[in-house]
């Protein structure tokens, strides 16, 4: 629709096509990342009170596998410095 609507003009001059192949994880994240909500929507029948609850509980575990994640890499980083193996 946008290039029908939009027309091509931005694209002549000013494009790389070289790097769309870097952009594919990007778009098929996108894309991975916006299925569980229909899914969810049908499964617990639209009720919003149960959705969000879901949505929010669904997204602490990794939240905090996140932050240890974070917090080991910070606490091996500042220990580059050293000769032993942190690991």
């Amino acid at each position: 629709m946008a290039a029908a609507f939009g027309g091509w003009s931005g694209l002549e001059g000013s494009s790389d096509w070289e790097k769309v192949p870097a952009t594919i994880p990007v778009m098929i994240f996108a894309l991975v990342n916006h299925d569980p909500a229909p899914v969810l929507c049908a499964y617990l029948g639209g009720d919003l009170k149960r959705l969000r609850a879901s949505v929010l509980l669904g997204s602490i575990v990794p939240l905090l596998a996140l932050l240890v994640w974070g917090a080991i890499a910070l606490g091996l980083s500042d220990q580059a410095g050293h000769v032993i193996d942190p690991v």
